[in-house]
């Protein structure tokens, strides 16, 4: 199955019991606790954690029959559930922002490769015009005119647009998508990285579970490491030259991501 369905909650059978989760948030968290609860090593982890059951018959109501898999009982990579879960990288972001939330780096960066189209490395006018347009549809339920969305448009650039180029940079952006603090920063004042640090740094930026840090996820991590050595304006540019250089060092199969082995070597060398 290449695309699953948005499912109203997800349950995970576990040592004899049955949690469920009702939202991405929820899922992470509780895959957080059972591979805490389960105390096992992450390389055999997808029996207990990445294996999950879509429950449907729990979830809707069975009188819908709605993509009813719970006789399959088909395992789902977790990934893949927390994917069909946020239906699409867009929604779940910008819904937190308008309530006043703040974006985790990794989902900043996502928002970023969704509007930035043409890859660029800036959002023009057009760019900007439909991340606005996203945002008041949104909050309201529906698009507004284009002569409200122009003039919002200008507005907004003309707020965080500091060097007035017409073109919104990485640094601008999240003046629009608040960030949370740099998670790195929490390990400021530690010489070493013990292993419960390493742990909890990959985990926060694999949150698919797929045992690898990899895409805007590796840009997320490289941005904030960048942050945490003093560097304050990155360009998209900047990131992609370090990824690049982090691949030709620390890379060793070639597979342009990190696993758990390879984040190692690379934050003992940056921490």
């Amino acid at each position: 199955m290449d695309t699953l369905p948005r499912p109203r909650c997800v349950q995970i059978n576990f040592d004899q019991r049955i949690f469920v989760a009702s939202t991405a948030n929820d899922l992470r968290g509780l895959t957080v606790w059972l591979i805490k609860r389960s105390q096992i090593a992450h390389d055999r982890l997808s029996y207990h954690v990445t294996s999950l059951y879509i429950n449907e018959q729990t979830c809707r109501n069975p009188a819908r029959k709605e993509h009813v898999m719970a006789s399959r009982r088909t395992p789902i990579p977790v990934g893949k559930v927390l994917n069909a879960f946020q239906s699409g990288p867009t929604n779940t972001c910008l819904s937190r922002c308008l309530d006043g939330g703040q974006l985790t780096s990794i989902e900043f960066m996502q928002m970023w490769c969704h509007y930035d189209k043409d890859k660029s490395g800036y959002l023009d006018k057009n760019e900007m015009g439909r991340i606005l347009n996203d945002m008041i549809r949104m909050k309201t339920g529906r698009a507004p005119s284009p002569d409200s969305l122009a003039q919002l448009r200008n507005d907004v650039m003309s707020s965080i647009d500091v060097n007035k180029d017409g073109k919104i940079e990485l640094a601008e952006f999240s003046k629009l998508l608040p960030v949370e603090e740099n998670f790195m920063l929490r390990f400021n004042t530690r010489k070493t990285v013990s292993r419960d640090d390493f742990n909890a740094i990959f985990q926060h930026y694999d949150p698919d579970f797929n045992e690898c840090i990899e895409g805007e996820e590796l840009l997320a991590l490289i941005r904030d490491l960048l942050t945490k050595s003093g560097k304050k304006k990155i360009t998209l540019q900047e990131l992609e030259d370090y990824r690049a250089a982090v691949f030709k060092v620390y890379d060793k199969n070639s597979d342009r991501r990190l696993s758990r082995k390879e984040l190692a070597l690379l934050l003992s060398t940056t921490t």
